[in-house]
């Protein structure tokens, strides 16, 4: 799978990504997930909204979408 980064839109090629989890971050289908390079962004990207942060692309598939 490929993921933009959530700050530069630029394909993460370089380590694996990180995903903040939420339903009030505004994406694109609503989904409310965003990959980041870096942990702490994605940390900081949730903070402040209730959110989560999903270390790795296999859990993410396991998570409880209605609890976003």
């Amino acid at each position: 799978y490929w993921f933009h980064d959530g700050v530069s839109g630029e394909w993460i090629t370089d380590a694996a990504p990180v995903f903040a989890v939420s339903s009030l971050l505004r994406t694109p289908m609503a989904g409310g997930i965003v990959a980041y390079r870096d942990p702490e962004t994605a940390k900081h990207s949730v903070e402040h909204i209730g959110g989560r942060v999903v270390p790795d692309f296999s859990q993410l598939l396991t998570i409880d979408r209605s609890s976003r």
